[in-house]
């Protein structure tokens, strides 16, 4: 899809100090979006935000919306939960969020092609997407032109995994696999991280909890004689993306 620039500019988007009460009972401020790029609107992370769009008279690449940034490192995943909450158009009115690189301004938008499109494919939907570089991404939320909708976004950033185990270990006796989590915004001390052992018919678990410098550790007795891969995993959370590692131990 090329983008066919705009048909009509709605009056500046500005922050309106309204709190209104999404689902859940949870309160969820008020804010507008922008109509062009170099309007666009900062999209509040981590908290509910509700969408100041409604009776929309602006259009951009043949739909009505509104523009959001967010400062992404390249690895990094934003997550939308979005909820349309009227439906004067459709069963749900929020059609989809289109991304648009951060070297596209309003004079080169008429020329440029989506990095992505998302479509939304229910009234409540999560979707998510991964920069490839960093930068400052723009989301064009799209969809009827009198639409109104809450959206909870957060941004996972990459985390690295990595262990140490020994090579050769003697059957029965104890040894300790280390390792490391770190990461942009490293996950707080007490993240959980599951070390499998797996060998010839033999399967061990451990869950090791992230300590000071992102260190952890967990000690195995292999009883077994042969080759081993012990795996380390991270599974993520709100705020930072999975991540693992493996190294191999030989029992004799």
């Amino acid at each position: 899809m090329r983008f066919r620039g705009l048909v009509a500019v709605a009056a500046a988007a500005a922050s309106v100090l309204v709190v209104v009460v999404g689902a859940g009972g949870v309160s969820a401020r008020t804010v507008n979006g922008g109509n062009s790029i170099a309007s666009s609107q900062p999209l509040p992370l981590d908290q509910l935000t509700a969408s100041g769009w409604s009776e929309s008279d602006y259009v951009w690449s043949g739909q009505y919306g509104e523009f959001w940034w967010v400062q992404m490192n390249a690895g990094d995943r934003i997550v939308f939960d979005t909820d349309s909450t009227s439906s004067s158009c459709s069963d749900f009115d929020l059609a989809g969020i289109e991304i648009v690189a951060p070297s596209v301004t309003d004079y080169t938008l008429a020329e440029s092609s989506p990095v992505n499109n998302l479509g939304i494919g229910a009234a409540k939907y999560e979707s998510s997407w991964t920069a490839q570089s960093s930068g400052k991404w723009q989301f064009f939320f799209y969809g009827c032109y009198s639409t109104s909708y809450t959206v909870d976004a957060r941004v996972q950033t990459l985390t690295a995994t990595r262990i140490n185990a020994p090579s050769l270990v003697r059957a029965g006796h104890p040894f300790t696999v280390v390792g490391t989590l770190t990461g942009k915004g490293t996950p707080t001390v007490g993240a959980a991280v599951q070390i499998r052992a797996r060998g010839p018919a033999t399967r061990l678990s451990k869950v090791a909890h992230v300590g000071a410098g992102g260190r952890f550790s967990a000690k195995f007795v292999l009883s077994r004689p042969g080759s081993y891969v012990i795996t380390a995993t991270f599974y993520g959370d709100n705020h930072h993306r999975p991540s693992r590692a493996s190294s191999r131990v030989h029992v004799g």
